[in-house]
């Protein structure tokens, strides 16, 4: 396995994970972009494990105060794609959904968080 195989670019997800986890969110954004760089160029930019590297840049920087606002950018365009190229019904795309309502909803923005939730995971409910 080299540097660019999907085993070890999944393992720096998780290391990446870690850090997050712990707070070190440059440290962890450090894997997280490697990953989407190195996802983009072997797969594309719109192939599902590519985007799903970009939400975890988003919900890095969604996690910082100064950041926020790019993370939610971030998270927002990526579920938009997602909705496009996959569906709305994909699990990846939900997933992306509920990261991004959470996202909102830590951000102060409960409306729009609200609206998101309702629109689009209650009505999958129905």
């Amino acid at each position: 396995m080299g540097k660019d195989h999907q085993d070890t670019l999944e393992t720096q997800v998780v290391i990446g994970i870690t850090l997050r986890l712990r707070k070190k969110y440059s440290e962890a954004l450090g894997y997280f972009e490697d990953v989407f760089e190195q996802r983009k160029k072997a797969l594309g930019p719109e192939h599902p494990l590519t985007l799903s590297s970009e939400r975890e840049i988003g919900v890095n920087f969604s996690l910082q105060q100064k950041q926020a606002e790019k993370g939610l950018t971030i998270l927002q365009k990526v579920y938009e794609k997602q909705k496009t190229l996959l569906g709305s019904e994909n699990p990846d795309t939900v997933r992306t959904q509920l990261v991004l309502v959470d996202a909102l909803t830590k951000n102060g923005k409960y409306a729009e968080a609200e609206k998101l939730f309702k629109d689009g995971l209650l009505s999958k409910m129905k």
